[in-house]
């Protein structure tokens, strides 16, 4: 009896290890344990919305754009919508964004000519997807402005 439950159990080792040691082969089902390929790329983000001194008041804002990838973008193009306080309604502006090195950024005025106070805004970055970029789903930032009505 003690040979046989030794047999048996060597048996079942025999199968575990076996199964383990195929599902490491090429071509099986499973977790690839290779590691993924790190793409390369720009990631544009929108990196800031703001204003100077009477800035707001007077509809004039600053867009910040930055390139937090590992390799430099191509020309692309940001926009910026705006909700005025009580309306549904976005008016819309853009601006050419000049190739970015990686780390680098790169500072947008935007003159709207409407007071902003209360406004909410999306800042979209990349907006015409001309860089393929690393990360595709920070691309936009939305908010709004302090103010007094």
């Amino acid at each position: 009896m003690k040979n046989q439950n030794r047999l048996l159990g060597l048996a079942v080792l025999i199968l575990v290890v076996s199964h383990a040691a195929s599902a490491q082969t090429p071509g099986s089902v499973g977790k690839d344990p290779r590691p993924k390929p790190v793409l390369i790329a720009p990631d544009l983000i929108p990196d800031g919305v703001g204003y100077k001194g009477t800035g707001l008041y007077e509809g004039k804002i600053e867009l910040v754009v930055s390139n937090v990838g590992q390799k430099a973008s191509v020309k692309s193009l940001v926009r910026i919508l705006i909700t005025m306080p009580g309306k549904t309604e976005s008016t819309g502006w853009s601006r050419d964004v000049r190739a970015l090195k990686p780390g680098e950024s790169l500072r947008i005025p935007v003159s709207t000519g409407k007071q902003l106070n209360l406004a909410k805004y999306c800042m979209i970055v990349d907006a015409l997807n001309q860089n393929k970029e690393s990360g595709e789903k920070n691309n936009e930032r939305c908010g709004e402005f302090p103010g007094k009505p």
